[in-house]
């Protein structure tokens, strides 16, 4: 490379140090004359045009540029030029031709599998989603939900001929209208111990939610009322089941819960004293260290992720995790045998309590 020539872009600055170290005659064109830097306006161009042409296609809105050039950069890399006989930018470089099969449509529907990313086994394992690209940095799929949320994943089914902002998607003023092929369709609706019941909901394309007359209401109560003993006998055990295992979660959530308010009273502690020392103009050497022996604790704390075990937690933790995530603090796990404030909160043995008591240096005042 003997010439590097380019506009008076300020961000080409770092690159005119690099090209004279390296003894690379570095040249701008004339200001105000995008011609004379016609490769790269033509290329800038085609880059614009094509990223317009996905968001036209898919009718996106235009805030999603960014994805869109991307991704039009991610195609024009991976198909042949004249200019380069037919070759793929791909292919000149890494020697082999590109999978076109991994090549989907931009904006076009798509379903993630969504179970990593569940709180708990029972919500969904996939969601209608938006095809927004490929990722730069993981070998998969960005997914686009109705919420707004972007997914990453290599497991993804595609519905080519489908594109969700066709129908309104992420407008939240007016639901996604629901597409059914024959509006008449009805669904049996089978009461409990009644399976052959003869009641049924129309379904129909609605923007209003669906309103249900009072006579039909008293349909589906007197056959509500028909329902033999022997299913409700069983619908209770099943309600008494789930409450007994509900409240087996919460009592667990609710030991994290105790170890996070220490945790927490501790961190205020903590910034109280880094901010006295402050005034005093007295600067910690570190960041202080938590140490707690409790790792679900620990990783409520330090991880900015919502798990299913922190539905129940209050809103304290999320001042640990800011202290955290700011570098304030440090939470850190210490076994349960290495604990030395047991001595302090717990019955202790004698011998247990005199190792942790010579663990921190305390020893017998002398004698008077």
């Amino acid at each position: 490379m003997k010439i590097i020539q380019c506009d008076g872009g300020g961000e080409y600055k770092p690159v005119q140090k690099l090209a004279l170290e390296a003894g690379i005659q570095f040249r701008m064109s004339c200001p105000y004359t995008s011609q004379q830097n016609g490769r790269a306006e033509r290329k800038h161009r085609h880059i614009a045009e094509f990223g317009l042409t996905l968001l036209a296609q898919a009718q996106m809105p235009l805030h999603y540029w960014w994805e869109a050039f991307l991704t039009a950069v991610y195609l024009i890399n991976r198909l042949p030029s004249q200019i380069t006989q037919n070759e793929s930018p791909y292919s000149l470089m890494f020697h082999k031709e590109p999978d076109y099969k991994l090549l989907k449509p931009f904006g076009c529907a798509c379903y993630p599998c969504l179970k990593p990313y569940n709180q708990h086994k029972l919500q969904f394992h996939t969601t209608r989603c938006v095809f927004l690209g490929y990722s730069n940095s993981h070998k998969g799929y960005k997914c686009l939900n109705s919420h707004g949320r972007t997914f990453i994943s290599r497991h993804v089914v595609f519905n080519e001929d489908h594109f969700p902002f066709h129908d309104g998607f992420l407008n939240t003023r007016s639901p996604l209208k629901t597409t059914i092929n024959n509006p008449s369709t009805s669904f049996p609706l089978c009461t409990a111990g009644n399976s052959t019941s003869d009641a049924s909901i129309p379904i129909t394309e609605e923007e209003n939610p669906v309103e249900i007359n009072s006579e039909d209401s008293q349909d589906v109560n007197s056959d509500t009322e028909q329902t033999d003993n022997g299913s409700l006998e069983n619908d209770t055990a099943h309600e008494e089941t789930l409450d007994i295992a509900q409240q087996q979660s919460v009592g667990e959530s609710s030991l994290n819960t105790n170890t996070s308010n220490a945790i927490h009273t501790r961190t205020a502690e903590i910034a109280w004293i880094r901010s006295l020392l402050t005034e005093l103009e007295l600067p910690l050497p570190r960041k202080p260290i938590l140490w707690c022996d409790n790792l679900s604790a620990k990783a409520l704390a330090s991880n900015p992720v919502l798990h299913a075990q922190s539905k129940h937690i209050e809103i304290d933790v999320h001042y640990i995790r800011d202290q955290v995530l700011q570098n304030e603090v440090v939470v850190a796990y210490v076994p349960t045998a290495d604990q030395v404030a047991d001595c302090l909160t717990k019955p202790l043995s004698h011998t247990r309590f005199s190792q942790i008591r010579d663990k921190l240096g305390v020893i017998h005042s002398p004698p008077v």
